[in-house]
């Protein structure tokens, strides 16, 4: 037993006289912190996208000899899918850019002609594109 108190003493003796590291440490300079600047949004840069929807457009077959009149009309319908990509740039508050844009359509419709009864008028869009620019305030 004298053997455990005489080790215990031991070991408290050596833990106080070890030295004690964290307090050695130097304290932190004291810095300002940066004023603080608000961050503007940047209209610039390429874009890509994709785009899908569904469309309608109106046909009417009209004749070029006289006399005769108009052959009717019909409307056409269908899904389209595709994409478009561009770029834009800021300049101060301006903001000038250009996108293209291309789509895949299944766009149909007849209807029976007017002027010649058996025959059937058709019209369909496969495919349709745009190219634009843009110019903003921001």
């Amino acid at each position: 037993m004298k053997r455990m108190l005489l080790g215990a003493v031991a070991l408290l003796t050596l833990g106080a006289l070890a030295p004690a590291v964290a307090a050695d440490l130097p304290a932190r300079t004291y810095t300002k912190a940066p004023d603080m600047i608000p961050v503007a949004y940047d209209w610039s840069g390429v874009y890509v996208g994709i785009n899908g929807g569904w469309g309608t457009a109106s046909r009417c077959f009209d004749q070029t000899a006289p006399l005769i009149g108009t052959d009717g009309c019909h409307n056409t319908s269908g899904a389209f899918a595709g994409g478009q990509a561009g770029y834009r740039w800021q300049a101060a508050s301006w903001v000038f850019g250009f996108e293209a844009l291309g789509d895949w359509a299944s766009l149909k419709g007849s209807s029976v002609s007017l002027l010649a009864p058996a025959n059937i008028d058709r019209s369909r869009i496969d495919a349709f594109g745009l190219f634009t620019g843009q110019v903003g305030y921001a």
